[in-house]
């Protein structure tokens, strides 16, 4: 069951310095006879998109015409590049055939031939804890409180750093600036790796309160002590306390500990040795300068906040 809180956007809104948007979607029919039917795609303009499957506008997938008319259910945003929304899609779209989701479609008895709206919501709050997507700052909003509810009922709990929010589509776009792109959803021509990834993304529960203490400064890094923290993509940051450091070191540093609490086999009981996971992303690890234990998406989350803030300030002084 979620227990993460569900945050209301339809009041109100951050304003900050707008990112690349990259984002999944699912579209459900409102025809009674495709009741429950369903399309899952890709989108870095949601607005615009829906109107394309409704025929208001051109273009929009082929399939959705017979599903017409048709609503935008929920998205899943906060990728830091359109190759890892496209991967998600796929998984999303074809369970059975990713081997990172499989075991939990299997799990769930979603196949690809499925197209019900519960069960692509059931698959999609499972795919959050799948990797390599559970390390990353992603969000989830609900355009229909119906299935938030049953996110909120029926589903896992999300990561603790995903948070989930329920408005409609201008809640979602003062979420993440106030606008969307005007890119093409499948054919961006913009660098993916040489975005602003600087929008503001609120962490759940107890992590993030208030705002961090950001200067212009150079800050020191809290994991190997060098200068130099400054920059789009060059930080992340403890949510529980005001340090910062360069994403490689905050790594190396989680990569470590997770070393340091293997047991060697030299002290290590009879049977087979725990094996440590080779992956490019850790899993999470504790803060270097308050030792909180923190998740990597939660730390890439911090980082662009005080990121995002740090911009809105330094608009704010000149």
């Amino acid at each position: 069951v979620v227990a993460a809180s569900m945050t209301d956007d339809r009041g109100g809104g951050a304003d900050p310095s707008l990112g690349a948007f990259y984002a999944c979607y699912l579209v459900g029919s409102l025809d009674p006879a495709m009741k429950g039917r369903s399309y899952v795609g890709f989108t870095v303009n949601p607005e615009r998109r829906i109107r394309q499957h409704n025929g208001v506008i051109a273009a929009g997938a082929r399939y959705t015409r017979r599903l017409r008319p048709c609503e935008m259910v929920l998205l899943v945003h906060g990728f830091p590049s359109k190759v890892q929304a496209l991967q998600f899609e796929w998984a999303w779209q074809k369970p059975a055939l990713s081997r990172a989701v499989r075991e939990a479609a299997r799990r769930l008895k979603v196949s690809d031939r499925s197209s019900s709206l519960a069960n692509k919501t059931r698959l999609v709050m499972a795919m959050l804890h799948v990797s390599p997507w559970r390390n990353l700052p992603l969000r989830v909003h609900f355009l229909n409180p119906e299935y938030a509810k049953l996110a909120k009922d029926k589903c896992d709990a999300p990561p603790e750093h995903v948070e989930v929010s329920v408005g409609d589509m201008d809640a979602l776009k003062r979420s993440v600036g106030g606008s969307f792109t005007d890119g093409k959803d499948l054919d961006d021509e913009k660098d993916d790796d040489g975005c602003d990834d600087s929008r503001v993304v609120t962490v759940d529960g107890d992590s993030v309160s208030e705002m961090p203490s950001i200067s212009g400064a150079r800050r020191r890094c809290a994991a190997c002590g060098g200068e130099g923290v400054r920059g789009v993509g060059a930080r992340v940051a403890c949510p529980r306390c005001d340090c910062v450091a360069h994403p490689r070191c905050m790594a190396s540093h989680f990569f470590a500990s997770c070393v340091a609490a293997v047991p060697s086999r030299k002290h290590a009981g009879p049977g087979p040795q725990p094996l440590i996971s080779r992956t490019l992303i850790p899993s999470g690890g504790p803060c270097p300068a308050c030792g909180a234990s923190l998740s990597w998406g939660a730390v890439v989350t911090a980082g662009r906040r005080t990121r995002a803030f740090a911009a809105v300030t330094h608009r704010a002084v000149t």
